[in-house]
């Protein structure tokens, strides 16, 4: 039994793991992105979650935002989670967060369907093959 997406030719195990591979690289190309405009204006992100910790104080310390945090606030933008712990504060930020979230929801349906979809959906035996028959 064969496998195969509409268009694509087999989906085989080397495929899927490299529409992971690229799913991650595009997420780091963005944290890179990020991570370089925090770089040039500092302040542009603000990490929520070490704010609410250290918020007993009266004056609240400038909470760096590190290439790590900037990983994962690109992950979970490009799956369009939105956890709010890192928050984009100035435009440059927002505006680049936000082609983020609008590329990977163009992106995600298609590979979602090569990664997931296609495979399971279309390894199921045909009608009239094997244990499964069409009604007559």
């Amino acid at each position: 039994m064969s496998v195969i997406a509409e268009g694509q030719g087999k989906v085989t195990r080397d495929r899927m793991i490299g529409a992971f591979c690229g799913y991650i690289l595009l997420g780091i190309t963005w944290a890179t992105f990020y991570y370089l405009l925090e770089s040039f204006s500092p302040g542009s992100f603000n990490n929520t979650r070490e704010l609410l910790i250290s918020s007993g104080e009266s004056s609240l310390p400038r909470i760096t935002v590190e290439l790590a945090d900037f990983v994962y606030f690109s992950l979970v933008t490009l799956t369009t989670l939105g956890y709010g712990d890192i928050l984009p504060v100035n435009r440059q930020a927002k505006s680049l967060a936000i082609m983020e979230a609008m590329g990977s929801v163009r992106k995600q349906p298609g590979a979602g369907s090569v990664k997931t979809g296609s495979y399971s959906i279309q390894s199921f035996p045909k009608p009239g093959i094997g244990i499964i028959s069409p009604p007559r």
